[in-house]
């Protein structure tokens, strides 16, 4: 899934022609914040002047506790619904350092088992410097908006960049690896989900760690939705409980969600297809290495493709699974034929319909450039822009002078069938990457060697083909199960 984080902006003004500084410093935690700000004013012109006045937006439910400049209180302000007017004590002066100091008195809201997390608005003025520090106990990670640098060190949230913006922090005690903070149940060799995504990518988040929210169906089904298996949402991935050995390639994929978080802050489009075919296509990395070590039952399946069989030994015989394609190359052919262009605008969460099919050409379009053009790494170094484009129109274009947007679009039904075939057959390098300890800015990278792996052997005793089964077929297996029995 692609990551959740809504923006909303708030404005400041002030009155006089003016230069400012806005700095944020505060404590939160699961029952309440507490925050000063403060606001720099310098005099543009004409200066000096006698009073300054200025009208600022609070955050929701916040309560005022004291406004004061540097001859003291402020009395003479009013307070209107979330914002409040202010005009500063008079004697005339080149610069002036206003101070709000506000409580906010609302719980936190659980995320999972003692996570935590609070979305703030940061208002400022448009275009003026606006950093800020938040102690927060048992900081876990967070996020603030586009153009803003950030830091999480010794529970302290750090953030700094120019005009209003949304912060957003995640914090709770749960159970700490190395690149994982765990709220539900733990997991085992999670290491290398993290650094096959960071190997993948070349990036690395913010803070220390991520955390993961392991939570059984119910609670995945109405926290997050009913049709996914994990979702990364602003620092943290949110996982079912029952994913087996699904669990390493679902982290993987969220993991790459969470990593690109930052970087794809400028797509403000709502389509997903670069992100998610990235993040597929980690997931797939991860499910050939599990396969080729001996780890999985099942390897990869092919997009567009065909079926496949992986054949595994078991106690009670020899069992053969069969992996179905994701995405019909047919439909894929009519996408091209039709000149349809709803790829522009796709999002899993919005068109049930085409998921899947979304899915599988978000993986087309990395494995079509990693095939032709080079690695995601190189990619991204391509596509790195300082400016939030909100135009899906825009952001393909932008895409089509760097990348192929239509992969294996070809007249010929014979070289769009081999050109797929080429897609599936490529033997993808799978590299990790860790982050330097003295220095996250820093990675290092190693590919990964993995042996071919045999789909089974003679003598078989027994074969199943093993497809989706349905609740229903199983129910009505086991029943007539039970009627042999009985005689």
């Amino acid at each position: 899934m692609r990551r959740l984080f809504v923006l909303t902006v708030f404005v400041a003004l002030f009155m006089v022609s003016a230069s400012a500084e806005i700095q944020y410093q505060g404590t939160m935690d699961e029952n309440e914040v507490v925050m000063n700000t403060s606001i720099q004013l310098e005099c543009d012109d004409p200066c000096p002047v006698s009073r300054w006045s200025l009208t600022w937006n609070l955050p929701e439910k916040a309560q005022m506790i004291e406004i004061k400049d540097s001859l003291g209180e402020i009395e003479d302000y009013q307070r209107t619904g979330e914002s409040v007017s202010i005009t500063t004590n008079s004697e005339k002066r080149y610069n002036e350092t206003v101070q709000i100091w506000m409580k906010i008195d609302k719980p936190a809201e659980e995320v999972h088992d003692g996570l935590y997390y609070r979305k703030m608005s940061i208002p400022s003025f448009s275009g003026e410097k606006t950093t800020g520090k938040i102690e927060v106990e048992d900081l876990v990670s967070g996020k603030a908006g586009f153009g803003f640098d950030s830091s999480f060190v010794n529970d302290e949230f750090r953030f700094s960049g120019e005009g209003p913006t949304n912060i957003r922090v995640n914090f709770g005690d749960g159970v700490e690896n190395r690149y994982y903070q765990f709220f539900g149940e733990e997991r085992e060799n999670s290491t290398e989900a993290y650094e096959i995504a960071v190997g993948t990518t070349g990036l690395v988040q913010e803070f220390e760690r991520f955390s993961v929210a392991v939570m059984d169906n119910r609670s995945y089904n109405e926290k997050v939705n009913r049709w996914s298996s994990g979702q990364y949402i602003s620092g943290t991935v949110y996982l079912r409980d029952d994913l087996d050995e699904d669990y390493l390639p679902v982290l993987t994929h969220e993991t790459v969600h969470g990593l690109n978080d930052r970087f794809f802050r400028w797509d403000k489009t709502g389509s997903t297809y670069i992100d998610e075919g990235v993040a597929d296509h980690s997931e797939y990395l991860m499910k050939k290495k599990l396969f080729r070590k001996n780890r999985a039952k099942t390897g990869t399946r092919e997009i567009f493709g065909e079926s496949k069989k992986y054949k595994v030994e078991e106690e009670d015989g020899t069992y053969v699974y069969t992996i179905e394609s994701q995405g019909d190359r047919d439909r894929l052919w009519n996408y091209y034929r039709q000149d349809k262009e709803f790829m522009k605008n796709w999002d899993p969460r919005e068109n049930a319909d085409a998921r899947e099919f979304g899915y599988a050409y978000s993986e087309l379009l990395i494995k079509y450039y990693i095939i032709n053009n080079g690695t995601v790494k190189d990619l991204y170094s391509n596509i790195a822009v300082d400016q939030e484009i909100e135009s899906p129109q825009q952001k393909w274009d932008f895409l089509s002078n760097h990348m192929v947007m239509e992969p294996c679009n070809y007249d010929s039904r014979d070289r769009f069938d081999k050109c797929l075939d080429k897609i599936n057959d490529h033997d993808y390098e799978i590299v990790t990457g860790k982050p330097d300890t003295s220095s996250r800015s820093s990675l290092g990278f190693e590919e990964i060697k993995v042996p071919n792996r045999t789909r089974g052997s003679s003598g078989i005793k027994e074969t199943v083909e093993k497809t989706q089964v349905t609740f229903q077929q199983f129910l009505k297996g086991f029943v007539d199960y039970l009627l042999s029995l009985t005689g």
